[in-house]
């Protein structure tokens, strides 16, 4: 069974069985919808889907190539990327980057 916390906005902490704990999109300084008082006690990895900067924890930071550099360049030393079908492990966890088509736009009726 998976522990799922919903961080606000498009953030998550999944705490697994076995332990681990993985964030997802992690936005915690500065998030207004952070949940009033959610403590994060332990973080083993941070998967990111989009741009943004995972400084506030020490654990592996997986996220597509280009934006593992871009971390990288910003002083996170754990980033890992990965390109569209590579495979990451962290821990007991396996994760594939599979391409996702989207265009941002919302239907309008």
């Amino acid at each position: 069974m998976v522990a799922i916390t919903w961080l606000g906005h498009g953030s998550f902490e999944l705490k697994l069985e076995s332990g681990e704990v993985i964030l997802i999109d992690a936005w915690i300084t500065g998030n207004p919808k952070y949940p009033s008082g959610h403590k994060i006690d332990k973080v083993d990895a941070i998967l990111i889907t989009h741009v943004t900067l995972a400084k506030e924890h020490n654990c592996p930071v997986v996220a597509i190539h280009e934006v593992g550099e871009w971390l990288s360049s910003k002083g996170v030393t754990t980033a890992r990327g990965m390109n569209k079908g590579g495979t990451q492990q962290v821990g007991p966890v396996g994760g594939d980057h599979d391409p996702c088509v989207c265009t941002g736009a919302r239907s309008r009726r």
